[in-house]
């Protein structure tokens, strides 16, 4: 069972170790959706490639800070943008 406790003005929620690691919840971001009886605790869903650039650069795949975009010929013809 998990219980509310007082944090400051606010509340926590006091959540048991074996519920934590059952759900596998130990250091993820939690996501709560009010429903009908409750409160409903899910996963935070991360963005599609989310941490790439990091993952990248620790993992010796790239070398500098950014990741530098080339242009062909195909972007300078066939693109073009609206006058402002």
């Amino acid at each position: 069972m998990a219980r509310l406790v007082a944090i400051g003005n606010s509340r926590g929620l006091r959540i048991p170790s074996s519920l934590i690691k059952l759900a596998n919840l130990d250091e993820c971001e939690l996501d709560f959706e009010v429903v009908d009886d409750g409160l409903l605790i899910k996963t935070k869903k991360h963005k599609s490639r989310t941490g790439w650039l990091e993952f990248m650069q620790k993992s010796g795949l790239i070398d500098q800070g950014e990741i530098e975009f080339t242009s062909n010929k195909f972007d300078e013809k066939e693109w073009t943008w609206p006058s402002t």
